[in-house]
This record gives structure tokens, sequence and C-alpha cells, in this order.
């Protein structure tokens, strides 16, 4: 099959994408040749090290950012706005949500604006927030909600609007530890439920791989596509005995090694995991 037959058959299709940045004179290119498709179901991880452009790729998948040059599609249509099966769950749930809005209001709200009928958007609020284990939180608000609550709020809001496409950018980086494995699980149970695409960002290696069926990872910037490494981990998965195998290690250090490669020019760590694989990339 060619690049062009399989981006037309992907449910997100990347060819050729660069983004190049102007500032006072100083340009720069976080992106230079870009390119991936992801099939129908997938959940697939970008990862790459800090300035690399990740929330940049993201933006332009989303339509919210228009490249400098290249093709993106979505559901075989060319990107040229935000398409009407796509939603994204960005990193600050705080200004994600409408403080002086019900939890119950704040997913209703984008489906008022697409004019879905009253009892429609109902029903939808109350599975999407069962679907996140918060059904009795409909008349809370945000504020009254912890930080992980939130941002399970702002996945029930994208899952109400029935995407066909989940955006994801650094999601749980700025929750607890214990809070984020919770939502990582969590969004492999929804990827199942509603049987959406995944598209998601994250610095964290270990969480890439834990969450995915394909880690792809970016070169330091101008980034290009360094690996695109498949995830044969069974499901479903453990946080604990998932974590806890040979596989899953093996996966790790070879993202690891792959980043850490292209950023330093060090040579690759012979079987050896690195001791805080959250270092390398950090937040853009």
């Amino acid at each position: 099959m060619t690049n062009a037959q399989t981006t037309q058959t992907a449910v997100i299709g990347v060819r050729g994408l660069s983004h190049t940045y102007a500032a006072k004179g100083v340009t720069h290119q976080a992106i230079a040749d870009v390119s991936f498709t992801v099939s129908p179901g997938e959940l697939v991880s970008i990862v790459g090290p800090s300035g690399t452009g990740k929330s940049t790729l993201l933006l332009c998948v989303a339509g919210l950012l228009k490249p400098a040059s290249g093709e993106i599609s979505v559901l075989g249509a060319p990107v040229r706005g935000v398409p009407s099966d796509l939603a994204i769950v960005f990193q600050d749930y705080s200004r994600s949500l409408f403080p002086w809005l019900r939890v119950g209001a704040n997913i209703e709200f984008p489906l008022k604006a697409t004019h879905v009928p009253r009892p429609e958007r109902r029903a939808r609020v109350r599975e999407s927030l069962e679907a996140v284990g918060l059904a009795d939180a409909w008349n809370r608000y945000p504020w009254q909600l912890s930080g992980g609550m939130q941002q399970r709020v702002a996945i029930a809001r994208a899952l109400a609007c029935r995407p066909k496409v989940l955006l994801m950018d650094e999601p749980f980086a700025s929750v607890d530890a214990q809070t984020r494995v919770d939502l990582e699980d969590l969004t492999l149970e929804v990827r199942d439920l509603f049987g959406v695409t995944v598209l998601f960002v994250t610095h964290d290696i270990d969480e890439s791989v834990y969450i995915s069926d394909r880690v792809i990872a970016l070169t330091s910037p101008p980034a290009t596509v360094a690996a695109d490494i498949p995830v044969a981990l069974p499901a479903p998965r453990d946080q604990i005995a998932t974590r806890a195998t040979a596989d899953f290690v093996k996966l790790r250090t070879e993202v690891a090694n792959h980043l850490r490669r292209r950023d330093s020019q060090a040579p690759p760590l012979p079987g050896r995991p690195p001791s805080d694989p959250a270092s390398i990339g950090s937040k853009e």
C-alpha cells in the first residue's frame, strides 16, 4: 500500500508536516518533516524531547493551527478547520472548565452550540459522567472537585460530543502520581467503551508505553519521526503487572534510547532504562 493510500484510509493521516514560528525577526522551525497515520480505534502516543513541537503537531491535527507545509487528513477529509467529529482534551483543566457553571452545564455547553436537542444533551451528560466515574457530580461546581476529578469532567465533556477522534495534549501532567495512573486506565476504558481513535501527546515514556498501541518518538527540533514503535502488550493492562513485564521494560528502554540518541547524540543504553525516564522531555 502506498503512503497516499494509507493516508486516505487512516482516521488520521499526516504527510510531510512542517511548521515554523517567527517572532521579532527570529524564526524557529519546530517541525521539519513529520509523517504518520493512525488507524481506526488505535491509541497512538507522541513523545519527544522538550520543545520538539508535540503540542504544535496536535494543534495542527486539530485544525487550530495552520502548518507551514504538509497535508493532514481526519476521517478521510483534508483538515481546513476543526473537524466536526473531533474533540480535544488539554493539559490545563482549570482553564478548560467554566468555574461558574455546574459540572452538568459544563459538559452540556458544546452540545448547545451544535444544537443538540435538550433531552439528548441530558442523556449524553449522564452517560459521559457515568463513563468517567462521576455520576453523582452533575450539580457540583468544578472548584468543588479535585484536580483529577476536574480532568475527568473535561474528558466527559469531550466524550459527550460523540467524537470519532479524541486528541489529548499531556492531559495528566498536572495531577498527582496516583491520579495519573487512574486516568491512564480511564483513557483505555473509554477508548474501548466509545470506540474512539486517540492521539495522545505525553512527555512521560512509561505512560506512552502503558496506554498505547503504538508510540511515535520525535527527534529534537526541527522534529522528524525517530521511530514508530508497535506496542504489543496484552490487554487488559494492569498498572503493576504490565509494568513489571520484560516486554514493558524492553519497550520503554527502546523509546528512551531513541529520544536520548537523537537528543544528545549519546550512544544508546544497552538494555537498561534511564533512572528517570520522565526527565527525557518535559512540558512544552
